[in-house]
């Protein structure tokens, strides 16, 4: 990650994660082993997925109209490995090719992050849109990881149970 980043550059990385997770939940729901509550869950997260690129690319538009895109702002060190932490997470994975267990692992790491970024995305932006966005955004995370946690735990639990006793 560059320092300083520019609004653009943040919105940029913001799309690139939405539009992983997005494809990471519809990926989830297609599996022949998830149950239907579950895949239904799935479809909606997905779907607020698609509401958050929307957002994005909205706000992303009027930055652009207000040049306001290359404003850059500086991140400290642990600000800049967060990010890079989640960039290098889903670098070169294909959500087709993880197990399902893996799938709500990364899914749920992904939100856990979300949080954090967006909370600093709130706290970093000088424009009060791009604030207001960020904060939005950090609910609808939280949300989703609540969401993620009781599926992977229904998930966890399932397979312990076709396991059987040990």
């Amino acid at each position: 990650m560059n320092n300083p980043l520019t609004n653009g550059d943040y919105l940029d990385w913001c799309l690139r994660q939405e539009v992983f997770a997005e494809q990471l939940y519809e990926e989830l729901a297609r599996r022949p082993e998830v149950v239907e509550a579950d895949r239904a869950l799935l479809r909606q997260l997905a779907a607020q997925e698609r509401d958050h690129i929307t957002s994005l690319q909205f706000v992303q538009r009027l930055l652009r109209l207000a040049q306001e895109l290359e404003i850059a702002f500086n991140l400290s060190a642990e600000q800049r490995q967060l990010l890079a932490a989640c960039e290098r997470e889903t670098a070169g994975v294909k959500p087709a090719e993880l197990s399902l267990t893996q799938g709500y692992a990364l899914a749920y790491r992904m939100e856990e992050r979300f949080v954090e970024v967006h909370g600093l995305l709130e706290q970093t932006s000088s424009n009060k849109e791009l604030a207001r966005l960020f904060r939005q955004l950090r609910t609808g995370d939280q949300e989703h990881f609540a969401a993620l946690a009781r599926l992977r735990d229904r998930h966890v639990g399932s397979a312990t149970a076709e396991a059987g006793p040990a």
